[in-house]
This record gives structure tokens, C-alpha cells and sequence, in this order.
């Protein structure tokens, strides 16, 4: 698990000896441990992804089903003006037991089990009652009125496949097939540590500190993809309160997401005190734009993922290595969470850099519109920013329509 790189010496990397953030990626899978599938009642499971296929138990319809209103009746469709006499009656859940037999009928309801013998069903708009008499008035036509049985789905049809979120059909469907309790994905824990000075915390912001932006995002982006916060803490740039801190946090989280501190700076603690805290480095800067800072370490099978402190940096590093290691410890396969799409830029780019480029950008059904500002600082776009657009190290500038590969936030 150990990088050649000493977790305290890591700053001092210059690009080229950086990983793209597919390696960073790929060290950071390795090191994730994958949690067991969670058993819940269907009740709980709102929201949740299927660990497990959910099958059906028997075919639906289980026998023939009318799906109007009407009178069963045996032999084909009766001509004009012909006379049936009612015998009985079939309800939902109640069915006549008896069998129909030519120039017989037996009152039915939708959902009502057909009578043996009966071959179709006449509905009530083609019928005239006299008592216990059905004269036709319609011409019935051919059509049967009837699910067949197994005509929904057949016994052991999959009718949720694993890997589908469990939405309100889906548990409609879950339910059909007389699934009660089912396995879901787990829900990694996650504890966020923000870290810095600079930050206000709970407090009112002053002329010296800075509201932490950064957590929400990263909180609701972690969450949106299947993590349960379990803790969100703020740390002072002191060595021991946060070695102490990270101590804390990773005895009760799967993932713990430490945002800032990173810099390359004699203000760069975090690496150090997840070194005194116990972690083995995995990777100590990406070679991206914006996120370089970003970091990773892993201890007792519990990784600790480092972003930077600069909010829009610390969102898409999360989304390109937070992301998929909580699918990954879920069960999940973790190159779902990486469906990048490909379209036209609905605006000129500029030369990429020696460093992978992660453009801000709005996508939409015609492309991805890349933001007027691009610093990773900034915020006053953030509620424009829905994806990013990927750049290789040294690609040419592209025009408006050039067909450029981008994610979705």
C-alpha cells in the first residue's frame, strides 16, 4: 500500500512526477474495502440501490384474469340479439367456482378470476339485463378481455435488476414479485474535516475568516451518490488538534473527506498529521487543473481522501476520486459513476496546460457551455456549474462545435 513518496515530503513533487487522476484513482480502489450488502424491508429501501436481483416468486397474472367488467361466457363471440342466462358471480379475490357452459354467463369484475370453461368476456356497454337473462346488443368482436396468466411476468423473471436505485415504481415492482425484505448497497459512512484558519466554522464570519463553502458541496455531491455523513468537524492549522481530529473522525467512518490544508505550503499539515494519525500515503497530488493538492491515505481499511481548500478544487476532485470510491466500498462498480459524455462545446477553449484540464462548464441537450470564469476559487457561477469538461495535458484550443468529452456533477 506504501507510495515511494514519504507522506511529509509529498509537497515537494513537481508535475511530471504526479499521477493523472485515472492512476490516482485506480491506488485509491485498490486500498477500499467493499462493506456487505444491507438487508431491509421493502418499507425502508426507498431510495436505495439493489445489492441483489429482486425475482418474481410466481407468474403474474397466476391464472386468467379478466380486465373488464362484463360476463364470462364459453364458446366464440355470440352473435346479435343471443340470450345468455346468469349462473353466478366472480369477484376479485372471490371467484365462482363452477363451470360455464354454452349459453351461459357469469357476472364478472376486472381482476376477477375467468370460470372454467369461459373463453371471453362480454362487457357491460355491448349487454342489456333482464334478471337473471344477458341479451347482446353489440357486436363483441374478438378481443378476449382477458390477461392471460403470465401474461405480466413469468416466475424467477427479474423483474429489479442489482444496481437499480429503488425508485417508487421500482418498488411497485418489488412488491409485485412478493419481495419483502430485500439486500440493498450499503451506505458508507463519511466524516467531512474542513480545515484552516481562514474558516469561521459555526461562527459569524469577520474580516479575517471565510465561510466554509466547500462541505456542503461535498457533502450533498457524497451524499447524492450513496454516502451517509456521519460527522462533520472544523480543525484550527494546529498538528496535534488535527492529528488528534483525524484519530477521531476515522474510528467512526468508512471515508474521511479532509478539505484544505494541502497547499505545497509550510502550511501543509494534513499530510503529516494523517501520517501521525497512522495513514499510508496512497497519493500526494493529482496532475489535474484545478485539484492538484488532492491526496489520499489509508489506514485499517479506512481511506482518507484529501481535497483542496479552494471550494470549486475540492468539488471536482471529490467528484473524480470521492465519487467513485464510495460506489466502489458500496459494491458498486465504480466506472458507472464515470460516464463521461461526448459533445460539442458551445464555446472556444483555450490550449491545455502540462496538466489534465478540468473545464467548469453548464451542460445541456446541445452540448457543454463552458463558464466565463474558471477560477477555482471563485463562486459567484457555482450555481450554473452542472458539469466539466475533460482536457488533456497539451490539447490545441478547440472551436465553437468541436466535440469535447464532459461529466456530469
Amino acid at each position: 500500500m506504501n507510495h515511494p513518496l514519504d507522506i511529509a515530503e509529498a509537497a515537494d513533487c513537481d508535475v511530471a512526477a504526479l499521477p493523472g487522476w485515472e492512476t490516482a484513482l485506480a491506488r485509491l480502489l485498490a486500498a477500499a474495502p467493499v462493506l456487505a450488502p444491507e438487508a431491509l424491508d421493502l418499507a425502508e429501501a426507498d431510495g436505495r440501490v439493489l445489492a441483489a436481483p429482486v425475482t418474481a416468486c410466481r407468474s403474474r397474472p397466476s391464472r386468467d384474469l379478466s380486465a373488464m367488467d362484463g360476463y364470462a361466457i364459453a364458446g366464440p363471440p355470440p352473435v346479435l340479439g343471443a340470450e345468455l342466462t346468469v349462473i353466478g358471480q366472480a369477484w376479485a379475490g372471490k371467484p365462482f367456482t363452477g363451470r360455464v357452459a354454452s349459453g351461459e354467463a357469469v357476472r364478472i369484475t376486472t381482476g376477477a378470476p375467468v370460470p372454467a370453461g369461459a373463453e371471453r368476456v362480454i362487457i357491460d356497454e355491448a349487454v342489456a339485463v333482464e334478471g337473471s337473462v344477458v341479451r347482446v346488443t353489440q357486436p363483441g368482436g374478438t378481443k378476449r378481455h382477458i390477461r392471460l396468466l403470465g401474461s405480466d411476468f413469468q416466475v424467477a423473471d427479474v423483474l429489479v435488476p442489482a444496481g437499480a436505485r429503488l425508485t417508487p415504481p421500482a418498488l411497485m415492482a418489488a412488491a409485485a414479485a412478493e419481495a419483502t425484505r430485500i439486500l440493498v448497497r450499503p451506505r458508507p459512512r463519511l466524516a467531512i474535516l474542513a480545515v484552516g484558519d481562514e474558516l469561521a466554522g459555526d461562527e459569524p464570519c469577520g474580516d479575517d475568516t471565510i465561510p466554509d463553502s466547500a462541505s456542503p458541496g461535498v457533502s450533498a455531491l457524497a451524499q447524492a451518490w450513496g454516502a451517509r455523513v456521519v460527522a462533520r468537524r472544523y480543525c484550527r492549522d494546529d498538528p496535534e488538534r488535527l492529528a488528534a481530529a483525524l484519530a477521531e473522525l476515522l474510528a467512526l467512518c468508512d471515508v474521511l473527506a479532509v478539505i484544505g490544508g494541502a497547499s505545497g505550503s509550510e502550511r501543509d499539515l494534513t499530510r503529516r498529521a494523517a501520517a501521525k494519525a497512522g495513514a499510508e500515503l496512497l497519493f500526494a497530488g493529482v496532475s489535474i487543473k484545478p485539484g492538484k493538492p488532492a491526496w489520499a491515505a489509508a489506514k485499517s481499511g479506512r481511506l482518507v481522501v484529501g481535497l483542496p481548500g479552494n471550494p470549486v478544487a475540492a468539488l471536482i476532485a471529490a467528484r473524480l476520486l470521492l465519487v467513485p470510491a464510495i460506489v466502489g466500498i458500496s459494491g458498486g462498480d465504480p466506472a458507472a459513476a464515470l460516464a463521461w459524455r461526448c459533445g460539442p462545446t458551445m464555446a472556444s477553449l483555450a490550449r491545455s496546460g502540462d496538466r489534465e484540464t478540468l473545464v467548469l462548464a453548464d451542460a445541456s441537450s446541445e452540448g457543454a457551455t463552458p463558464l466565463d470564469r474558471q477560477d477555482s476559487a471563485s463562486h459567484g457561477q457555482l450555481a450554473r456549474l452542472t458539469a466539466i469538461i475533460r482536457r488533456p495535458p497539451a490539447s490545441p484550443p478547440a472551436g465553437v462545435g468541436d466535440l469535447v468529452d464532459y461529466l456530469d456533477l
